[in-house]
């Protein structure tokens, strides 16, 4: 791989970020809404099975997230995936990369927007038919929010990103502490073969670490601290996210609305 020419004229963006905030950052840019009804898609796709399909999807991300690090630390700009593309392969490898990328947004966010529809629908007690209406009205809200520029669009992501994350964070840990669950059990119920079904619907939740490769140029000592916060937010993930499947799946009986959970928005 040649030295890298893109981003050589462009301005430099202002070295920010330390291991800490980095991993802020990277958390920020994976964990998402996802999350909230990921958990039970799995649990009815494979019952007691489901745990195991977080751990090996973690392993499968682990290879790309090591190149990641490699790449971001000797090659710290903002171009990303789509500058390691151009670094390798020019400029034209570059571009298509961008496309890809932007491709992949559009999607996720029509997807985000209703699942975030169709909890607040459940919350007011809305009828099912308004939770599209409900989800396109918070697609114009981020819209909006991020047409009033990166600064106020970034507050407002950490912000809900993190008391996402508080309140997943907390609602896993009372639910591991109940006298009555047995976690061991849980992690033992079934093999992890028969967790093979889920992996692809469950993969939504490892996606993001893309992203947080065009922060590279951001970190005072890139070399050093963004293969350090990279691999910080993605134990912190690993642990939230294994806490928060067990949680659910030791709480929720399969047996009840098995096709309720797997009938939902695969994000």
């Amino acid at each position: 791989v040649h030295e890298p020419a893109c981003g050589a004229d462009a301005p430099s963006l202002r070295p920010s970020l330390g291991v800490v905030q980095g991993i802020g950052v990277a958390l920020s840019m994976v964990v998402g809404s996802g999350l909230l009804i990921l958990p039970g898609i799995g649990v009815g796709l494979v019952g007691a099975a489901a745990i195991h399909a977080w751990w090996i999807n973690a392993l499968l991300t682990l290879p790309l997230l090591l190149l990641f690090a490699k790449l971001g630390a000797r090659y710290p700009t903002a171009g990303g995936v789509a500058g390691f593309a151009e670094a390798a392969f020019g400029y034209r490898a570059g571009r298509a990369t961008e496309a890809l990328l932007i491709g992949a947004c559009l999607p996720g966010a029509a997807a985000i927007g209703l699942s975030g529809g169709s909890y607040i629908a459940a919350f007011f007690g809305l009828p099912p038919s308004a939770e599209t209406w409900v989800g396109l009205a918070v697609l114009a809200v981020a819209t909006l929010v991020n047409l009033g520029g990166a600064q106020i669009a970034g507050s407002v992501q950490s912000l809900m990103t993190f008391g996402l994350i508080a309140l997943l964070g907390v609602l896993a840990a009372v639910a591991l502490a109940g006298p009555q669950v047995d976690i061991a059990a849980g992690l033992t119920a079934a093999s992890p073969l028969a967790a093979l079904p889920a992996l692809g619907a469950l993969f939504f939740a490892f996606t993001g670490w893309e992203l947080f490769c065009s922060t590279a140029e951001e970190f005072r000592q890139p070399r050093r601290d963004f293969p350090l916060a990279l691999a910080g937010a993605f134990l912190a993930m690993l642990v939230l996210y294994v806490g928060i499947a067990l949680a659910v799946q030791l709480r929720l009986d399969p047996r009840s609305h098995p096709r309720r959970c797997a009938s939902r928005s695969p994000m």
